[in-house]
């Protein structure tokens, strides 16, 4: 499976249309805090499955929130994921409106080839953040440290989701945490496993050096220069 194309309208600090293109291998989104690096995660999620980690009244723009109100036009937000799974494309797309009196109306369309696919379950084995990987750290005592168990976390997980062929992964806030030694094992980790794709989302001062030694192996997209 490939995430191929996000579409972000109005979805939380996105104001706006925001298309981004992804590639099979190794993506890497970089950003300052607070540039979308996880709300762009959540958007994906938001896609697939018509829900976030977030209430679904902080899921529309702020600003846009108010210019509607302003202009007593109807708030929204939508969000479209290309995905190819089979050597096809589907499009999955979920859209929050504000009706009247601040109640919310939601649609969230996945086609039926993906039923058994995009799952709330399997996307546990496709987004990975540290608060669910800290959970599998605090149960591994086996390694010396955090950051060795982070990326035994790490590693327990994708083996999962190659064994049950999802072979996408997006890595959101782990390298962060890691030494640069276990960051440069994660990703010669990441490297040697029968993935598809990886997207791993990362600060400016995360450990990300690795991944920037072959930049043609690499897709990177740059928040802060796409001035989200």
């Amino acid at each position: 499976m490939l995430l191929k194309r996000l579409r972000l309208t109005n979805f939380m600090n996105f104001y706006g249309e925001h298309q981004f293109q992804f590639k099979d291998g190794f993506n890497l989104v970089m950003g300052p805090g607070t540039s979308g690096k996880t709300n762009l995660s959540n958007a994906f999620k938001f896609a697939a499955l018509g829900q976030t980690e977030f209430p679904h009244s902080n899921l529309i723009n702020l600003q846009h929130r108010q210019e509607c109100l302003e202009n007593a036009q109807k708030a929204f937000c939508q969000v479209e994921a290309t995905i190819q799974h089979e050597g096809r494309e589907h499009l999955v797309k979920s859209k929050l409106s504000l009706t009247g009196e601040d109640k919310i109306r939601q649609s969230t369309f996945v086609p039926l080839e993906l039923d058994n696919i995009i799952t709330p379950r399997k996307f546990k084995l496709i987004y990975l953040e540290p608060l669910d990987l800290e959970k599998r750290v605090s149960e591994e005592k086996r390694a010396s440290s955090v950051s060795e168990r982070m990326v035994d976390a790490v590693s327990y997980f994708l083996g999962i989701n190659v064994k049950v062929k999802i072979k996408m992964a997006i890595i959101d806030g782990v390298l962060a945490l890691l030494t640069r030694t276990n960051s440069e094992n994660l990703i010669s980790l990441v490297r040697g496993m029968d993935l598809d794709q990886t997207i791993f989302m990362v600060k400016y001062s995360d450990q990300a050096g690795p991944l920037m030694k072959d930049p043609k192996d690499t897709l990177l997209i740059d928040l802060d220069k796409r001035g989200v």
